[in-house]
């Protein structure tokens, strides 16, 4: 059974991505396809704590758990197991609660919204796709302010001495968003200096959101933007950006973090 599990993490890691694009997996995970079953992760550093509540042999609610899923491959693997307990009507006794080991799981991430995962219960092994459960879209209207670390490289001769590796303010303002439309549209400033303008595309995963656009400076500059594993906590914002500008090559690629400049 050992080596049949093995083959199936091996063929799932071939079959999905093994660039990560995102790094927080804590989410509500699940197939569109298949109603009332899904997967919770919770990540602490770079362990998930997984729940998975899926239909039984007998066509009945039932409940797994992992609870040390560490880097593996292109995944995270760690042992799955099924546990039972007193009802929820009576008195807890912590005697009554059992806990059983059926098998091994392996969650492989294939791109920031959508992952894989093959579990073994008693023998038996499945597996399935899934994606980030998305139920609410926030609006990301506001000016938010913080700091951008940045490498830039492949700068031709004219912005040569810009290639290096940078952490500046940096100021993200979006003008434009609604949880009803994917269009969003603002300015970012970097280092205080010239306020550029973008427009683009917001996708949501879950979680996680994206921006695919592109920007331009009023010098001249500008180029495609991509903003990606960007998350949203009410007044904190953080994300990836990368931006390539068309005038002189530069290619800029790095981590921003900023909070709202107003009170909730």
């Amino acid at each position: 059974m050992k080596k049949i599990f093995v083959s199936t993490i091996v063929a799932i890691s071939t079959f999905l991505s093994s660039t990560s694009f995102a790094s927080f997996w804590g989410d509500l995970w699940f197939n569109p396809n298949e109603a009332g079953w899904g997967l919770n992760i919770t990540q602490q550093d770079q362990t998930l704590f997984a729940t998975m509540f899926i239909y039984g042999a007998d066509n009945r609610p039932s409940w797994f758990v992992a609870s040390a899923m560490v880097p593996s491959g292109s995944g995270y693997l760690g042992d799955l197991y099924q546990t039972s307990g007193p009802a929820f009507f009576n008195s807890f006794n912590p005697n009554s609660v059992g806990i059983r080991k059926v098998g091994r799981i392996i969650f492989v991430p294939r791109n920031e919204g959508e992952a894989g995962i093959s579990y073994e219960v008693d023998g038996l092994t499945i597996n399935k796709n899934i994606e980030r459960q998305t139920f609410k879209i926030p609006n990301l209207t506001n000016t938010w302010l913080g700091n951008y670390r940045q490498r830039v490289s492949g700068c031709d001769s004219s912005a040569s001495s810009s290639n290096g590796t940078f952490n500046t303010p940096f100021s993200l303002n979006i003008i434009n968003d609604s949880p009803t439309s994917s269009v969003i549209s603002g300015t970012f400033t970097i280092n205080s200096a010239t306020v550029c303008s973008f427009s683009g595309t917001r996708n949501n995963f879950g979680k996680i959101f994206n921006i695919l656009g592109n920007y331009s400076c009023p010098s001249g500059g500008g180029g495609p933007m991509t903003l990606f594993n960007g998350q949203y906590l009410e007044t904190t914002i953080s994300a990836r950006i990368q931006l390539t500008n068309n005038a002189n090559r530069c290619t800029t690629d790095g981590y921003f973090a900023g909070t709202t400049s107003l009170a909730p």
